[in-house]
């Protein structure tokens, strides 16, 4: 059955779009007389190489199929053609997910992105991905609305500024259900997924105190958000607790420091630093000469100098624990709104007497 599909059958020179392209050629294959019932078709990723194209143009294309009523999605089987499919079948309809994300952070999230295909596509659903300006409130609606006409369910990452609550609660409040993702929000009648940004500031700050530190400083970019602002509490929790001072002083904004980070450093003088990037993790280890008194977070293994603390944020568990809300407000419309922080892991491991000591 490979052999249908290949690059050959591509004019990348063609005005006519791949993904309707890629259709012809699977629409041809599809109502051929030489395909036998029940053909299960290639995986998206699959389709992709042989074609040579995107998985997304895959995706596409497949969507004109399933609107033709020329294939469905079978779960735990795959992509199959109707014409081979028994007419009492119970997964016969192909469904759609969408995400909503913001266009700038499409390419560093990809292996976020991928997992959530992957789990979409486990569960009997493609997940259509709509980006959108992060800081534009009215591209964040013309997404929602689109998102929410197309398909059964919504997962939205929220923009951000914060400015957005309105219209969450709008679309929040539609038959379809929305889940919120990557950030969190305490008091939002919502289903909410995100990681336990505070408690991974605390960990680390109690890490770095019990490493022997007593005036700690905290960066991170953009303060103003909501990630940060809950790192910012986790890690004033923590000095608290120890009965150690944060005064202002010792708080940075990364993105105005800017080239000043160095000078900052020595006029507030931290003998440690929790921080948001591995780019400052590495500036704060060569002025404090000391990479255990660095601790940063992460959201990708990158190698380090040994002896850093590392908060790691859990993308994959993040991704599939989003799509497994979703399906459950799918399947059951009385199922609870729930809002599930999922922890980072810390690394180095930290040993079963820290662990103790840490609670």
């Amino acid at each position: 059955m490979d052999a249908a599909f290949s690059q050959d059958k591509i004019d990348r020179n063609s005005p006519q779009p791949l993904y309707l392209q890629v259709y012809d050629v699977l629409r041809k294959y599809a109502l051929s007389a030489e395909v036998g019932k029940a053909e299960i078709l290639p995986s998206t990723e699959k389709l992709s190489k042989l074609f040579g194209v995107s998985q997304n143009t895959i995706r596409q294309a497949m969507r004109l199929l399933v609107d033709g009523n020329l294939v469905c999605r079978v779960r735990h089987r795959g992509t199959m053609l109707t014409s081979g499919q028994l007419p009492d079948d119970p997964q016969a309809n192909l469904r759609s997910i969408a995400l909503i994300f913001p266009s700038e952070g499409y390419d560093f999230w990809q292996p976020l992105l991928k997992s959530m295909h992957r789990e979409a596509e486990a569960n009997g659903y493609y997940l259509d991905i709509y980006l959108y300006k992060w800081t534009d409130l009215a591209a964040e609606r013309r997404a929602l609305t689109k998102a929410f006409r197309n398909c059964s369910g919504v997962i939205l990452y929220p923009n951000a500024n914060g400015d957005d609550r309105e219209l969450i609660e709008e679309f929040n409040a539609m038959r379809q259900p929305l889940v919120l993702f990557l950030l969190y929000f305490e008091d939002l009648d919502a289903s909410v997924i995100a990681a336990d940004n505070q408690r991974g500031a605390y960990t680390l700050t109690r890490c770095l105190i019990h490493g022997g530190a007593k005036r700690i400083a905290f960066v991170h970019n953009l303060l103003h958000l909501n990630t940060p602002k809950l790192r910012l509490e986790g890690y004033r929790k923590a000095l608290k607790e120890y009965g150690l001072e944060a005064p202002a002083e010792l708080v940075g904004d990364g993105t105005c420091l800017g080239n000043d980070f160095e000078k900052w450093m020595k006029r507030t003088t931290p003998d440690a630093i929790v921080c948001d990037s591995s780019g400052l993790a590495r500036k704060a280890a060569c002025y404090l000469k000391s990479p255990n008194a660095v601790a940063f977070f992460a959201s990708k293994r990158e190698k380090m100098p040994e002896g850093m603390i590392i908060a790691y944020i859990p993308s994959e568990a993040l991704g599939q624990a989003a799509i497994e809300e979703l399906l459950h407000r799918l399947r059951n419309s009385q199922f609870p709104k729930r809002k599930i922080q999922i922890n980072l892991s810390i690394e180095p491991l930290i040993s079963t007497e820290m662990n103790e000591k840490l609670g």
